[in-house]
C-alpha cells in the first residue's frame, strides 16, 4: 500500500458498508475498479493541475458513462472535494479486501525452483480451499535460487518449506 493507506481506510469500509447494506458489493467492486484504472491513467485527477473539481467530475461522467449513479457520483464529488481522488488506488485495494472476505476469495503465490505443471498447482489450490473454506487464485512463481521445495505466500502468510529456507535455518541453528 503507499501513502494514502490510512487515508483510504475510512472510505474504503463507509463504500463496503453502503454496497453491503443495499446488496450491491460486485456493482461497487466495479465502479472502484474502473475508477482505480481512469485515475492510474489520468493526470486529469492529479491534484497539482490546474483542473477545477468540476471539470475532473465531468471528465470521469464521460469515461464512466453508462456506470455510474447518484451514489457513486456523490463518492466521487467527496474524493475530489477532500482532495482524496489520489487515493483511489488504497480504497480499491482495501476494498478489494472486504469484498474478498465477503465472497470467500483468496490468493496464494506459490514459489517454486522450477515451473509447476497445472496438476501440481490443482493439488495446492485443493489443499488451500479445503484448509481456508475460500476459493483461490493460485499462480506460480520461479525462483531457482530456493534449490527444490515450495515457499507459500498466502496473504501476509509465507510458508518456506523450500531447501535453501531449511538449510538457512540450520545454518542459524549451529551458529547459535
Amino acid at each position: 500500500m503507499s501513502d494514502y493507506a490510512t487515508v483510504a481506510r475510512p472510505y474504503a469500509r463507509a463504500a463496503f458498508a453502503y454496497a453491503e447494506e443495499h446488496n450491491r458489493t460486485d456493482e461497487w467492486f466495479e465502479f472502484l475498479s474502473m475508477l482505480n484504472q481512469v485515475t492510474v491513467m489520468s493526470d486529469v485527477l492529479s491534484s497539482a493541475n490546474c483542473f477545477t473539481d468540476e471539470y475532473k467530475l465531468d471528465f470521469l461522467r464521460k469515461i464512466l458513462d453508462g456506470h455510474l449513479d447518484k451514489n457513486q457520483e456523490n463518492f466521487i464529488k467527496l474524493l475530489l472535494e477532500y482532495k482524496r481522488i489520489e487515493a483511489v488506488a488504497d480504497i480499491f485495494e482495501q476494498y478489494q479486501e472486504m469484498y474478498d472476505e465477503l465472497k470467500k476469495l483468496g490468493k496464494a503465490e506459490v514459489v517454486s525452483a522450477r515451473k509447476l505443471s497445472s496438476a501440481d498447482l490443482d493439488k495446492v489450490k485443493n489443499r488451500l480451499e479445503t484448509k481456508y473454506d475460500k476459493k483461490f487464485e493460485v499462480v506460480n512463481t520461479v525462483d531457482p535460487s530456493i534449490i527444490g521445495g515450495l515457499i507459500l505466500k498466502i496473504d501476509d502468510k509465507v510458508i518456506d518449506e523450500s531447501i535453501s529456507g531449511k538449510l538457512g535455518k540450520l545454518s542459524s541453528s549451529l551458529l547459535s
